[in-house]
């Protein structure tokens, strides 16, 4: 999809993306870089969050996250999570 906003919760603000997504958007800027931001939803019905995840220049400039998949993801923000365990 291309499209020409200003920010990604412009167009995805009704969308979810589940929490254990990756999903990023592409943004060009006018000196040609591309900036890349990653967004989810902790659950439906949550606002759509994001992480500012790199950007890319040319074939050998670019900046992507050092941080893995998880660490981007550190709060889930008060989501009560059902769970139960099992003494065998």
């Amino acid at each position: 999809m291309f499209l020409v906003i200003s920010s990604p919760r412009e167009v995805l603000a009704d969308s979810y993306v589940p929490f254990d997504c990756q999903f990023l958007v592409a943004q060009q800027r006018k000196n040609g870089e591309m900036t890349l931001t990653e967004v989810y939803n902790i659950a439906k019905g949550r606002p759509l969050l994001s992480y500012h995840f790199g950007y890319w220049i040319s074939e050998k400039q670019y900046h992507f996250p050092s941080k893995d998949f998880y660490s981007r993801r550190p709060s889930l923000q008060g989501l009560l999570i059902s769970a139960a365990t099992i003494e065998v």
